[in-house]
């Protein structure tokens, strides 16, 4: 560990602090949060605030959760204004999954989910996940 000094009037301050080791540096006051998903497996993530900190780690544990309903809620669907029949839905619901395993373009003239309704379905999968 090194910390690294700036000069300020006439005394030096600390500035931030560089650890060789993992080849990081923090400024003064900043956090690291380490995150250990499974046996010697760690994700970090660096210049956390204490009022962030409980979020940032809410999210790791739930991101697989957040990316199963994000994909979800991504998948276009028809506009509600048009009725269709059982089979039609049918037929509609086979074809979003199967063009969305293949990663195929969705009709433009169906509905699709805002950056924020998709930011939304994310917090909240945060918010009730329950492990």
């Amino acid at each position: 560990m090194k910390t690294i000094y700036e000069k300020k009037g006439r005394k030096y301050v600390p500035y931030s602090v560089d650890w060789r080791d993992l080849g990081i540096e923090l400024k003064v006051g900043e956090f690291m949060l380490v995150y250990a998903y499974t046996d010697g497996g760690r994700m970090y993530q660096y210049g956390v605030k204490p009022d962030t900190a409980s979020w940032a780690a809410a999210a790791k544990i739930a991101k697989e959760e957040i990316i199963k309903k994000i994909s979800k809620s991504a998948i276009a669907l028809p506009a509600d204004g048009k009725k269709y029949t059982k089979k039609q839905l049918a037929i509609i619901e086979r074809f979003r999954q199967e063009m969305a395993e293949a990663g195929g373009h969705l009709p433009t003239w169906w509905e699709h989910k805002s950056a924020h309704e998709i930011a939304q379905i994310a917090i909240d999968a945060v918010e009730n996940y329950r492990p």
